[in-house]
């Protein structure tokens, strides 16, 4: 193999993020709480999409880390970002919760989503794998 392929081979390995064991994840999930990251519970996230318009409104279900632009929910080509948050949700719109996948869920996550959760991340709940094994 050569130098340039070993290094590629290198750099693919490190750049795959750690999958924790069963028990490892269920300490990291212990911690919570404890995590000095923000906490948004009680609180409602408007996200607006740049290209259609669409909108979602979302809530934290559990203490950690959203993302600030996503994905749009609606039109699937342009950028959602959070443009206000409010201490009740805005009348008429149904609110999305963040929360920390289950073991099963987070182990059948893609490579980049269980690095975010890796380091505090939240997943919106509708967006979680199923949980059957």
């Amino acid at each position: 193999m050569t130098s340039i392929r070993k290094a590629k081979k290198a750099f693919k390995k490190s750049m795959k993020p750690k999958i924790m064991n069963e028990a490892e994840y269920a300490e990291f999930c212990s911690h919570e709480e404890e995590r000095q990251v923000y906490d948004g519970r009680g609180t409602f996230d408007l996200y607006e999409c740049d290209k259609c318009g669409g909108k979602i409104v979302t809530t934290y279900g559990n203490k950690g880390v959203t993302p600030f632009c996503m994905r749009c929910r609606h039109c699937n080509s342009g950028t959602m970002f959070h443009r206000h948050t409010f201490r009740t949700p805005p009348p008429a719109m149904s609110v999305k919760r963040w929360v920390i996948p289950s073991y099963i869920q987070y182990v059948k996550l893609k490579v980049g989503y269980i690095d975010h959760v890796n380091h505090g991340g939240l997943m919106l709940e509708e967006e979680l794998p199923s949980s059957r094994r």
